[in-house]
């Protein structure tokens, strides 16, 4: 599936899917913290006072047995063998992200399905509605209130009319429905600005890593990427890296709309910005 991008990106792709990503530190998530993610119980850290640690280790003993039933009767093996893989992957990466746990989510309701397609029918549906319940708990009942709605329609009221609306994730510009005009006018759209931290002055004389808040070359690039365009849509209110001369000379813009941690910063006035067409 990866095959055309890597033929036409290069070692392009090499460099930053694969040996950028091992020059990241490990950002504390345990694996039993991986785990909980993993099955969808990262959400009764934060909706429960209780320790999720049974209801995870019910969790792991269902799936392991329907990944044993699959096995054992020939059915979805591929599944087991993708599940497993995907999970040492998960646990072993250096850093975790919460998104992270969609990569193991379809592998993991195959085996389990796999599983309980195996058990009698006799008693198949009573394995179904438990194997569904445990699952569900895990994924949805424990798991905290839904974030506020993303505030498009305010924020696309205060952008220029032309020019590049520039943004620290093409994912904002997304839901703004900015990203294909961006893409159209030739405005540069990186795939993860925050990422390209582990591609420039990601490591000191001596071989070390450099924390991003304190990588000269990466806070360069995204001073001048924020600022190349018509406005700046910041919606990394937490965790962005900006070092203190970064945030004071953004901070020289005009605010135009703040809301909870999104900011949109008025560059141009004019609303050409620099690679407008």
């Amino acid at each position: 599936m990866l095959a055309p991008f890597a033929v036409l990106a290069g070692p392009a792709m090499l460099e930053h899917v694969v040996l950028d990503q091992l020059g990241r530190g490990r950002n504390g998530r345990d694996v039993r913290a991986r785990l909980e993610s993993i099955t969808g119980l990262d959400g009764a850290l934060a909706a429960e006072p209780h320790d999720p640690g049974p209801l995870l280790a019910v969790v792991l003993v269902v799936v392991a047995a329907a990944a044993v039933l699959a096995w054992r009767a020939r059915v979805g093996r591929l599944w087991v063998v993708v599940l497993l893989a995907q999970t040492a992957v998960l646990l072993l990466s250096p850093s975790y992200l919460p998104h992270y746990a969609a990569y193991a989510a379809a592998a993991l309701v195959l085996v389990v399905g796999a599983g309980v397609s195996t058990v009698p029918v006799r008693v198949r549906g009573v394995a179904a509605v438990a194997a569904c319940l445990t699952l569900g708990l895990a994924g949805g009942a424990l798991r905290p209130a839904p974030v506020p709605p993303f505030p498009a329609e305010e924020i696309r009221a205060q952008l220029p009319d032309r020019g590049c609306v520039q943004a620290d994730a093409p994912a904002t510009l997304a839901l703004l429905d900015l990203l294909s005009a961006n893409l159209d006018r030739g405005c540069p759209v990186p795939v993860d600005l925050s990422g390209h931290a582990y591609a420039v002055g990601a490591r000191d004389a001596d071989g070390r890593p450099v924390p991003r808040v304190r990588n000269a070359s990466w806070q360069r690039t995204v001073l001048e990427h924020l600022t190349a365009g018509s406005a700046a849509v910041l919606a990394r209110g937490v965790g962005n890296g900006f070092d203190e001369a970064t945030a004071r000379a953004l901070a020289r813009y005009p605010t135009v709309f703040r809301s909870g941690g999104v900011r949109v910063l008025l560059v141009d006035p004019g609303g050409t910005g620099t690679d407008a067409p």
